[in-house]
């Protein structure tokens, strides 16, 4: 244990600070000699002072080291940073032109441009800017050779459809068209069917739209059916007459005469397909003619044309199919 200095600590300290005050214009010789004290007493108490106020080590050359290497490492941390700011901000501007439309909203063509610019500035950072998922990336990635094939598929239907609407005298719409690519084995949505003819201007033929003058209760009850009609009825054979002989109405035109007006109900449907997609905007200059269309167009509407009522089916498919009626049993 060293010996008690005579000299207070606030006298040390005060001597120290006008030592230090006077660095490089006065000598050590001459502070002291102001202060009454010894040179060598002066020089011992600003070292001890410097050894005290340097960072924990056994000198303060080894701390100055230390406190040099965490500013160097923290200089390093700062220039990284600085950098990864510039590249965040490329990837931005490179993205503002291509990806963001009014409003800030993000258009689908996100992931293309993470394949184009990925070797420049990584994945995982550009997906951290943008805000998109990595995962969905790379499921898109892993889904570019399905999407490949739709889109070749969506430019060969559009060609598919019209060769069956043109097929069919353009009187097909989405449903029936539908229908028959599924029996030439396509595989395709009806809303897909309908989008595609929709945006290609395929339209079926059809009827001018009547106007409505009579408004149904659709609470009402339906009236019961009196008269119960259970027929069947073969494929129309195209049984024709060049006239309707009228005796009675020529003949007796005071008796009266009993239509039957509401039998023809069943066949309407039939009537109004002809109407559509035979009659309708059509002329011919000969009975002889018009009768060779009709025969042509029934001839097509009991074998080629299909039926809603038959689940989209023609006539002669229908007829194939094995009988499923509960009611009916074999008898020997």
């Amino acid at each position: 244990m060293g010996r008690k200095s005579p000299y207070p600590e606030e006298f040390r300290e005060d001597a120290v600070a006008l030592c230090r005050a006077a660095s490089g214009k006065r000598t050590y010789a001459a502070v002291a000699a102001d202060l009454g004290i010894t040179a060598e007493s002066l020089r011992t108490w600003v070292r001890k002072d410097e050894t005290q106020a340097a960072p924990e080590g056994r000198d303060g050359s080894v701390s100055v080291a230390e406190e040099l290497a965490r500013l160097r490492v923290e200089n390093a941390r700062l220039l990284k940073a600085e950098q990864e700011w510039q590249l965040e901000r490329e990837i931005l501007r490179r993205a503002a032109s291509r990806l963001f439309r009014s409003g800030g909203e993000v258009s689908p063509r996100r992931w293309d441009f993470i394949s184009e610019s990925r070797a420049d500035f990584g994945v995982k950072r550009i997906c951290r800017v943008l805000g998109a998922s990595r995962a969905g990336y790379y499921q898109h990635l892993a889904t570019e050779q399905a999407r490949a094939e739709r889109r070749a598929e969506e430019k060969r239907t559009p060609s598919e459809i019209r060769a069956v609407h043109a097929e069919h005298h353009g009187a097909y719409g989405a449903p029936r068209v539908h229908a028959e690519l599924r029996a030439r084995g396509r595989r395709i949505n009806r809303k897909r069917v309908t989008r595609l003819m929709r945006i290609n201007h395929i339209v079926g033929r059809h009827l001018r739209k009547k106007k409505r003058t009579t408004i149904a209760d659709r609470t009402a009850p339906p009236a019961p059916d009196l008269v119960m009609r259970g027929t069947s009825h073969e494929r129309s054979t195209g049984s024709s007459s060049p006239q309707t002989p009228r005796p009675m109405t020529r003949d007796q035109p005071e008796m009266p005469l009993d239509t039957h007006r509401g039998i023809n109900a069943l066949a309407e449907s039939f009537f109004q397909g002809l109407k559509r997609e035979l009659l309708h905007g059509r002329s011919w200059t000969s009975k002889a003619q018009t009768r060779l269309e009709l025969f042509r167009w029934l001839s097509y509407y009991n074998r080629r044309r299909r039926h809603s009522a038959l689940g989209y089916l023609t006539p002669a498919e229908f007829e194939q199919q094995p009988i499923t009626s509960p009611t009916l049993s074999l008898v020997a």
